[in-house]
């Protein structure tokens, strides 16, 4: 039964491969932008050298608004909408200045409406839509949180986003495993459009993504990242095509070792390599993400470093030992949000805050990061660090 499973992720793997060299057909590389990236070349910045000004949102603390950890979150219509799905188990919904509003999925909704597995969260039209990847089930909420209807899938989905003329999901197996994915058109009933699984399909891209989808509100652009060969594609409508590749040069790991885990862990942990990008954003003219990087000295010589680029002329914003000197010399990575040139990052207190008590019930906006500090209890939720990167430093980008 293990060769036989073993046999089909290899044919998986080989019709990815296929699928991903139907896509250059033609002149569909033609366009395609080659961005250099030497983490070597890396800038060092605080929050407070690249913006004009910085605020902090300290989102409230109790005991049915919790957040054990962020998988996701999303800035949307003066409402901060986060999804914890590997702790708590829900989508916490606060305010613009930090007031818990309402959760989605916890013990008060209706046992029959929980979603058993929540895999991710996209918005489109003031409706959220929950992905619950177990029961094959798409969950619809407004955006007071109340439940409007509930979509059935054909197939496994862990991600999407949703336009107004497609739905763009990822798929994975039943065991979720990390590779491979392929990224499918769906059409408004969420049904996959016709010639799903042929070969040379244009609304199938296969390969070994890492990271999710996304939607550029202002560009009505959805972008894919496909980690095989580090190349960035656009849905135009009718067709995947290349958009950015991502060149790292000598510190790119190759085919293989992305493939052969026990290998890729090995090269990653204790070579100079460079890891896929996560946590990317798309919005205005620029694509920002965050990549991992090794210097060589086993796991504990970790980077991670950021990478802004402008689409129009491949200007690139490179980012390294990202700080805010008057929060925390240490800003952690959770997943960030961005809308145009702003940026939301969610900040764990424990490392500022001054009051030890076990919880405060403080929420709000604040310029003056002392009095922030004195208000914040080290068991808080985090803090939303939200700055604006200068427009020079980024290429000209439009507010």
């Amino acid at each position: 039964m293990k060769a036989y499973t073993a046999q089909l992720r290899w044919l998986s793997f080989l019709t990815a491969i296929l699928c991903i060299l139907a896509c250059h057909d033609g002149d569909s590389g033609k366009d395609v932008m080659t961005i250099a990236i030497n983490p070597h070349n890396a800038g060092s910045y605080a929050i407070e050298e690249i913006s004009d000004t910085v605020k902090y949102i300290q989102l409230e603390t109790c005991d049915h608004c919790y957040i054990g950890y962020i998988d996701q979150m999303i800035v949307y219509r003066e409402k901060i909408f986060i999804l914890d799905a590997k702790v708590t188990e829900r989508i916490l919904v606060f305010d613009i200045h930090g007031k818990h509003l309402y959760n989605i999925n916890d013990s008060k909704n209706d046992p029959l409406l929980r979603v058993m597995n929540l895999a991710s969260i996209s918005i489109h039209k003031d409706e959220l839509y929950v992905v619950d990847r177990n029961s094959l089930k798409v969950f619809v909420y407004n955006m007071e949180g109340e439940f409007i209807k509930i979509h059935h899938l054909p197939i496994i989905i862990q991600a999407l986003v949703v336009s107004d003329d497609v739905i763009i999901g990822r798929n994975t197996d039943q065991y979720h495993h990390d590779f491979p994915f392929d990224y499918i058109v769906f059409d408004k009933n969420f049904q996959p459009i016709k010639g799903f699984r042929q070969n040379g399909n244009p609304n199938v891209l296969a390969g070994l993504g890492r990271t999710d989808l996304l939607k550029n509100q202002n560009r009505n652009d959805i972008l894919i990242h496909e980690a095989l060969n580090d190349t960035l594609y656009i849905y135009s409508g009718s067709s995947f095509r290349p958009f950015i590749h991502l060149d790292y040069g000598e510190y790119s790991l190759t085919m293989d070792e992305r493939w052969n885990e026990q290998v890729y862990n090995f090269i990653v942990r204790k070579n100079s390599r460079i890891y896929s990008p996560v946590f990317i954003t798309y919005s205005g003219d620029h694509i920002s993400y965050r990549y991992w990087w090794n210097k060589g000295d086993g796991y504990r010589d970790a980077h991670t470093q950021y990478a802004m680029i402008h689409v129009e002329n491949g200007h690139l914003f490179h980012i390294s030992e990202f700080t805010c000197k008057s929060l925390t010399e240490y800003v952690d990575f959770f997943p960030q949000y961005r809308i145009r040139s702003t940026f939301y990052l969610a900040q764990p207190v424990y490392g500022f805050a001054q009051n030890t008590g076990i919880k405060s019930s403080d929420y709000g906006i604040y310029t003056d990061v002392n009095e922030l500090k004195k208000n914040v209890s080290i068991n808080d939720n985090p803090v939303l660090i939200v700055f604006t990167v200068k427009e020079h430093l980024i290429g000209g980008m439009v507010q």
